[in-house]
């Protein structure tokens, strides 16, 4: 694991045991100063930056209507107003307490293929879809954008009405404005092999990382 300064551009790097080859490598995120998430198989890791070491692991459990427990696997983590929101089985955002029992999800008909939280709206991409919709915590869907020539699974970054869609193929970053449907292309000739967006929506600054391990 690499952890990278912004403000000087140095970093950092470790190794985590070899136990934790399987983890998924699509998905990051900060749980405070300290501490950082990752997903793997059916749990949560706890990084602990000091220690350079998974030093907590969650089991999440989710149980359906009859209260048995569902088989999944977890594809992304989130911490949003202090919660941890996991993505599992490509159809459900869950949020978990820190013994790893759901407390509230939300579910999704289509398979997502990615998503990003912002204002408490959960925007989705999806597999087989030519649309973007958003899912509210209160489980409410609603479609906010849709094109005949909109790629199906593409990442997505999301902003205050504004969303950037990455195109891998067309090796393309689309910037849409949710309120006047308008997109426009994002500085595609500085664009090779891309891999993740995500942007920041205080700094208005998008991030992308490519193929060869740069940003």
């Amino acid at each position: 694991m690499r952890i990278i300064n912004l403000k000087d551009c140095k970093s950092h790097s470790f190794k985590l045991d070899c136990k934790y080859n399987s983890i998924c490598k699509d998905t990051i995120c900060w749980f405070d100063r300290n501490n950082i998430l990752i997903v793997q198989d059916d749990s949560v890791h706890v990084i602990d930056l000091e220690l350079e070491n998974i030093y907590r692991t969650i089991k999440v459990i989710h149980f359906d209507d009859s209260l048995l427990t569902w088989p999944l696997t977890c594809k992304w983590v989130s911490f949003v107003e202090s919660q941890i929101l996991v993505f599992c089985n490509h159809n459900w955002v869950s949020w978990i307490d820190y013994n790893g029992k759901s407390v509230k999800w939300v579910e999704f008909k289509e398979d997502v293929y990615d998503l990003d939280v912002f204002d408490n709206k959960i925007y989705c991409t999806f597999k087989n879809l030519h649309e973007i919709k958003y899912t509210t915590f209160a489980n409410s869907t609603q479609t906010c954008y849709t094109s005949l020539d909109l790629r199906k699974s593409c990442r997505i970054a999301a902003g205050d009405n504004l969303i950037f869609l990455m195109d891998k193929e067309r090796n393309t970053v689309f910037r849409i404005d949710l309120t006047t449907k308008q997109r426009s292309t994002f500085h595609k000739d500085e664009i090779t092999n891309p891999t993740h967006i995500n942007f920041n929506d205080k700094s208005k600054e998008l991030a992308v990382t490519f193929d060869e391990g740069t940003v």
